[in-house]
């Protein structure tokens, strides 16, 4: 029950309100004009995955949500979240290319963590980086999905 529902004795369904991931997945397909069989081919899944994803009961692998955030033509974070990543960071979070300024100037230092993922990426060719920060982000935003909802455990 929503909060304003223990106010006033009104029972809301949240997932009438917010767009849930199922939600947009749904919405990605029918704008395709697409059937759950012929989405599940393209993403490589079964059609009655297609259903459980988008009746929310099971959530798509990090390739599914790549192939279906190409084909909706939206950003990944937007289909996972429902918002972009600057949205959740704010307009203060700088772009990466005011991280590399920082680090060349010395005022950002990089943990060792943060030096061992560059060195690990730049061994790697330019497909699988593609694919290495497709997977970053993909944890980011359930980390920071996670955060929000007050279930951090960290």
């Amino acid at each position: 029950m929503f909060i304003f529902g223990v106010f006033f004795g009104i029972s809301l369904d949240m997932k009438k309100i917010l767009p849930t991931l199922g939600d947009r997945i749904t919405d990605i397909r029918k704008a395709k004009g697409l059937s759950r069989k012929e989405l599940g081919d393209i993403i490589g899944v079964k059609e009655g995955a297609v259903g459980k994803y988008e009746r929310g009961e099971s959530d798509p692998g990090v390739e599914a949500l790549v192939k279906i955030a190409q084909l909706g033509e939206c950003p990944l974070d937007l289909l996972i979240t429902g918002r972009t990543v600057q949205a959740a960071q704010g307009a203060n979070a700088p772009p990466s290319h005011e991280i590399t300024a920082m680090v060349q100037a010395g005022t950002l230092k990089l943990s060792s963590t943060e030096e061992e993922v560059i060195y690990k990426l730049r061994e790697m060719s330019q497909e699988y980086q593609v694919k290495a920060l497709e997977g970053v982000h993909m944890v980011w935003v359930m980390a920071h999905r996670k955060k929000e909802s007050g279930q951090n455990n960290e």
